[in-house]
């Protein structure tokens, strides 16, 4: 291994015979029923995988594209927002990953923002948090350690006839995919990094299709089967102009990496007065009308 490349145990999902007879599920917004006894949150087993190399990809990062990786890395510097304020983000900074996204990936016909989320890693508690409004996305989230891609082929149609309109069927003929915009903000990364998994080493068996609920939609994400040929990845002590791109759904068939699966990883050493990582994803559907080998054809 190289001098910053990590071993981490992420966490997957565990494969149940239940699901031959029940979907799998996760319900992420609070339970109406005074005796929350009768429900289940989810029916969805997670387990630690066995240690795997993170490589770091500093130095390396133009190896790595969208369509060879399912990810890559750009440079991006803006003056900072109030990150606290919803409309001050969506008034400013949108825009700034509209034309960041334009800049990175060539012959975009249509871009639409559908979801944006803050992760900051502080216990709720210590932030004097007794209830995360999901609906409301200033309301920070922990880091993720589950192995997942946060949306589907089936999904992903979902939310193009959401958000699209009339003009749905026409996009769905082009090629769509969802792309994250990952950055850190105020600080470098020194405390629980994203990893990013090359998405050619994953096949469609390895990801378990599971309903993600929330108050007002259902939509369908993937969890990861832990499986011993998936390559990892991360940009070591990423700073807030180096923005991570990369693919939730491609319905183009005739690239290397439709996908990529993500996870959180703690640092086997973390130095005192590390601050605690703060980040922004900000998710966006975007079309391309060029003649493509599409999943929706």
């Amino acid at each position: 291994m190289a001098g910053h490349d990590e071993i981490a145990s992420l966490h997957y999902a565990k494969w149940l015979k239940l699901y031959e007879v029940e979907k799998p599920f996760v319900v992420i917004s609070d339970l109406t029923s005074t005796d929350k006894s009768e429900y289940r949150h989810t029916n969805v087993e997670m387990i630690e995988g066995e240690p795997e190399i993170i490589t770091d990809i500093r130095g390396k990062e133009s190896n790595f594209t969208l369509d060879s990786h399912g990810f890559e890395v750009c440079s991006h510097t803006w003056d900072t927002p109030d990150w606290s304020n919803k409309d001050e983000i969506e008034r400013r900074y949108f825009p700034e990953v509209e034309s960041l996204l334009r800049k990175q990936i060539p012959g975009l016909t249509e871009i639409r923002i559908f979801d944006w989320r803050l992760r900051r890693n502080v216990p709720y508690r210590e932030a004097g948090l007794h209830r995360i409004d999901l609906n409301d996305s200033t309301h920070y989230l922990l880091p993720a350690t589950a192995a997942h891609i946060d949306q589907t082929p089936g999904s992903t149609r979902g939310r193009v006839m959401r958000h699209m309109g009339d003009q749905a069927d026409a996009l769905l003929r082009g090629r769509v995919r969802i792309v994250n915009i990952w950055r850190p903000i105020k600080h470098p990364v020194g405390d629980w990094p994203l990893a990013l998994c090359d998405g050619s080493t994953v096949d469609r068996a390895d990801l378990l299709a599971t309903d993600h609920v929330t108050r007002d939609y259902v939509g369908e994400t993937y969890n990861m089967l832990y499986r011993d040929m998936y390559r990892w990845y991360y940009l070591n002590t990423q700073t807030p102009d180096e923005v991570l791109l990369f693919k939730m759904f491609d319905s183009e068939l005739r690239i290397k990496a439709r996908h990529c699966p993500h996870a959180s990883f703690q640092h086997r050493t973390v130095p005192d007065g590390t601050l605690p990582r703060e980040s922004i994803e900000v998710r966006a559907l975007v079309f391309s009308d060029v003649g493509t080998e599409s999943e929706y054809k």
